[in-house]
């Protein structure tokens, strides 16, 4: 009775295998790359011969995945890597058979598990961009890798800055500046069956409005002002004069800017030949002028003085820096010089001489009741031989 089940047993494995009684069997395992790739899963297979594992090992596989044959691929070795069209993100299981060369066949199978790609959106650009009412501006920002889908985008407050797909482009985008205030614009993507949701990748706009600045009257048809802002560039209109001033020991010298455009945090002083404000528009093109040794600062707000402040202003007729009181106040986007002077006091640097001046010097002695300064603005009580300002005129004083 005992041989007879042994027989019984025998027959009915070699039914299943087909090569135990041929003293061999082989194990199978497959593993797979863990992300998902768009174009193609690989994977790894490993046939080991129990029986004999320093035999030759040469047959096929077939590998399915999720019951779906996905391939056959000759083995020549008991390792051996390979690909099958794309599997999507998510748990699967796998069957493989192998038919080796002699006798029989093989069968594994198993679980694994895709996770979804990593995504990223990339911008290269500066997240924090200034822009005048009216401008715009092109982004590239695409998402990584491109294949993951289309991005998401928006703005804070689209009455400030507006965001738009760029017509028949795949990752431009423009941004239209409206109004001025700030607005923040997102990109973002939401994932999907195989990718993961990206970090959202934010750039701040702020939109800078034109601003009016008044000009006051110096001599006839010129009228003077000054200007400064640390937001961003601003260009005056045509007509107007762009001047930087330096401040050397106790002389000025003003230099013009031909292409009227002042850099953020530079002062400047402005001259036109007609009456009325003057308008200054902000701008995203770069001067060429050279502000180096410009000595005007400026306040973006209405300040109290800050200390040896020295604003332009006309007094007696003569147009220049004047020094501002301890309580003065200096107004808002002005520009103004400091100046300390050790123990000489200056009450005014004249700007006459510098530009075309208000008068032309005349020879002529000074009445010993007249009020005489020098150029830098020191009161003078015995004038030798030079150029002075007299009852507000520049005179030339012959002794």
């Amino acid at each position: 009775m005992k041989q007879k089940l042994l027989s019984i047993l025998a027959l009915l494995l070699m039914t299943a295998t087909g090569a135990w009684a041929q003293g061999v069997y082989y194990d199978i395992n497959v593993s797979f790359d863990p992300y998902y790739n768009p174009y193609e899963t690989h994977f790894n297979c490993m046939i080991d011969n129990w029986m004999d594992p320093s035999a030759e090992i040469k047959g096929t596989l077939d590998l399915s995945v999720d019951g779906d044959l996905k391939g056959s691929f000759p083995v020549n070795s008991n390792m051996f890597d390979g690909s099958i069209p794309a599997i999507d993100a998510g748990n699967h299981t796998w069957s493989a058979e192998f038919k080796p060369e002699v006798g029989g066949s093989f069968n594994r199978n198993g679980n694994f598990t895709i996770d979804k790609a990593y995504t990223s959106i990339i911008y290269y650009g500066s997240t924090s961009i200034n822009k005048g009412v009216g401008e715009s501006t092109e982004l590239d920002v695409y998402i990584n890798p491109n294949e993951a889908g289309e991005l998401s985008y928006s703005s804070s407050d689209a009455s400030v800055a507006s965001i738009t797909k760029k017509e028949y482009s795949y990752n431009t985008y423009i941004i239209q500046a409206k109004a001025a205030g700030t607005a923040t614009i997102t990109f973002s993507f939401a994932g999907s069956t195989n990718y993961n949701a990206a970090e959202d990748k934010t750039i701040t706009v702020t939109v800078w409005p034109a601003i009016d600045v008044t000009a006051n009257e110096g001599a006839t048809s010129e009228f003077w002002a000054t200007f400064y802002s640390n937001g961003m560039n601003y260009q005056a209109p045509l007509g107007t004069q762009v001047f930087k001033v330096a401040l050397a020991g106790s002389a000025i010298t003003m230099t013009e800017i031909t292409d009227r455009i002042v850099k953020s945090g530079q002062g400047v002083v402005l001259k036109k030949t007609t009456s009325g404000s003057i308008t200054m528009t902000p701008t995203s093109s770069n001067s060429s002028g050279d502000y180096s040794g410009n000595s005007l600062v400026g306040t973006m707000t209405n300040i109290t003085n800050p200390g040896n402040a020295y604003v332009l202003s006309k007094k007696n007729g003569v147009v220049g820096f004047y020094k501002l009181s301890g309580s003065g106040t200096i107004g808002a986007n002005k520009a103004y010089l400091t100046y300390s002077g050790g123990a000489t006091a200056r009450e005014f640097f004249s700007i006459e001489g510098n530009v075309t001046g208000i008068e032309m010097p005349k020879a002529e002695t000074t009445n010993s009741d007249a009020e005489v300064y020098d150029l830098q603005g020191r009161q003078v009580t015995n004038p030798t031989k030079g150029l002075y300002i007299v009852n507000g005129k520049k005179v030339f004083i012959n002794k």
